[in-house]
C-alpha cells in the first residue's frame, strides 16, 4: 500500500504520541529526563520491531467484535512490553538518574541469545504471505520471555 508522505507523517507521530504516557512514567519510575527514558523505550522497540509487530496486529482483518477487541487488546499488551523492557534494561544500565550513551548495547549484550532466538523469528514472521492472529499471539509471548 502506498500512502502520502503526509498521511505517513501523522501516522508516525501517532504512535509517538500513543506511547507518551510510557515515556512520562519511566521516567518518573526511574529518576531520569524524558529524553532519555523516550531514547531507550523508542529504540527498544525499533531493535525489537514492536512498532513492526504492532503494524501486523492493527491490519489483521477483523470479522467480529471480538477479533476487534482482541486485536486492541493483543496491540495494548505490546505496548505494555515495550514499557517493561525499557524499564528492565534502564534498571540493569542505568544509575544515579543517567544512562550511558550505549545503555541498550549494554542491555542487549546481556540477552543476546535471547534476542538473537527473537530477531529470528521475527524475520521468519516478516517472510510470511499474512499474519495470523496465532502468530502474533506466539510473537508476544516470545515478546514476554525477554528480560
Amino acid at each position: 500500500m502506498k500512502v502520502s508522505p503526509k498521511l505517513a507523517s501523522r501516522i508516525a507521530r501517532l504512535e509517538i504520541a500513543s506511547s507518551a504516557l510510557d515515556v512520562l512514567k519511566l521516567a518518573q519510575d526511574h529518576k531520569l529526563k524524558e529524553e532519555q527514558a523516550g531514547k531507550i523505550y523508542f529504540e527498544l522497540g525499533a531493535r525489537l520491531r514492536l512498532g513492526w509487530l504492532r503494524r501486523e496486529a492493527s491490519r489483521m482483518p477483523v470479522n467480529s467484535y471480538w477479533e476487534r477487541l482482541a486485536a486492541k487488546a493483543m496491540i495494548s499488551e505490546m505496548f505494555d512490553q515495550q514499557r517493561r523492557l525499557a524499564s528492565t534494561a534502564i534498571v540493569r544500565v542505568c544509575s544515579n538518574g543517567k544512562c550511558p550513551s550505549d545503555a541498550l548495547d549494554e542491555w542487549e549484550a546481556e540477552y543476546d541469545k535471547t534476542l538473537s532466538r527473537f530477531r529470528l523469528f521475527i524475520d521468519d514472521l516478516k517472510k510470511a504471505e499474512e499474519v495470523t492472529f496465532p502468530m502474533l499471539v506466539i510473537a508476544l509471548r516470545n515478546v514476554e520471555a525477554i528480560g
